[in-house]
């Protein structure tokens, strides 16, 4: 198998992966995953007529961009297939009204994906972990299960990152671990993916700050409220660097795995959606968030902005592995 060939079938296990996370099961998806290459497969589709009930099923689902032909015609697979493959592919999506300025653009090659750490015992108790350095809050017995299965899912997946970074804190640090072993890559801290502080409260149990600061208001958890804690602003402007530098930082086809912490997620997520209120969301241990995006057009405003094809939301806050 060429190193083409490779990226080929490399490429086609995330598009299985998208098409089963929207109900869609076709066996030549299947087979282009575990056959070798999957070019075998692909090139019998575009011979069989047939195949073109599976675009009449992406078409109502408003996913043609994950379809094999739209797939072929990507520049990048040109000299794996001949111009009458296609040819014929261009034809059946034409007969779609797909839109082939999509394929110019490259469609949303980069992947951002983000999770947040697995359980430690302090999450069951409520405990403030804000930014306690190592060695302190390390996983659970529960959270080192539940990391074990994050891992399975990604290697089910055949999931591969190019880049791969994590809080500096412990319990990113060992979540990290425990899917290092999948890929040759080291996880490089990055110092904005850790926690928010909490100042004043950090190490106490919930109940154990209301005793202790019964004048403090726990609820917003800001500098305001809490005495040493970080601003709301301050989390804000830490989640939109995320964001720019790891749109700046990587390739346009780069997949870039972030392990990190549910409060700053709820400013990261939003800050990346381009949201100007940050949300709260109920983030699960080992959360998968999976975004697409189109990077070399990420700065431009108009009609770029409005199309779903230039940036997509693969899951956000899946946690389905741990059922």
């Amino acid at each position: 198998m060429t190193e083409l060939e490779a990226e080929f079938h490399q490429a086609m296990v995330g598009i299985h992966s998208a098409a089963v996370e929207i109900g869609y099961r076709p066996n030549y998806f299947l087979q282009m995953v575990t056959e070798r290459g999957g070019l075998g497969t692909a090139r019998r589709l575009l011979r069989a007529p047939e195949a073109q009930s599976g675009l009449a099923r992406l078409w109502k689902l408003d996913r043609l961009d994950i379809s094999m032909e739209a797939f072929v015609l990507q520049e990048k697979w040109k000299e794996l297939f001949s111009d009458d493959e296609r040819r014929t592919a261009r034809e059946r999506l034409e007969a779609y009204g797909y839109d082939f300025r999509l394929l110019q653009a490259g469609g949303p090659s980069m992947r951002l994906v983000f999770v947040r750490h697995a359980q430690t015992l302090a999450n069951t108790e409520r405990r403030f972990q804000g930014q306690a350095p190592p060695p302190a809050f390390g996983l659970s017995p529960a959270g080192w299960e539940q990391a074990a299965a994050l891992r399975r899912r990604f290697e089910s997946e055949g999931f591969a990152p190019t880049h791969f970074y994590c809080s500096p804190l412990q319990r990113c640090l060992d979540t990290a671990s425990a899917l290092a072993g999948l890929w040759d890559l080291d996880p490089v801290r990055w110092d904005d993916l850790q926690e928010i502080d909490v100042g004043i409260v950090q190490g106490l149990t919930w109940d154990e700050a209301k005793r202790k600061y019964p004048d403090v208001d726990l609820g917003e958890m800001s500098s305001v409220d809490v005495p040493g804690a970080e601003s709301l602003r301050s989390r804000r402007q830490r989640a939109e660097r995320v964001v720019e530098r790891a749109l700046r930082d990587h390739d346009a086809d780069a997949t870039v795995l972030m392990v990190s912490h549910g409060g700053i997620l709820r400013h990261i997520v939003p800050a990346l959606l381009g949201a100007p209120r940050s949300w709260a969301i109920d983030i699960g241990n080992t959360a998968v968030f999976d975004f697409r995006v189109d990077s070399a057009r990420w700065d431009e405003g108009g009609d770029a902005m409005l199309n779903p094809e230039l940036w997509r939301i693969e899951r956000f806050n899946d946690t389905s592995h741990l059922i």
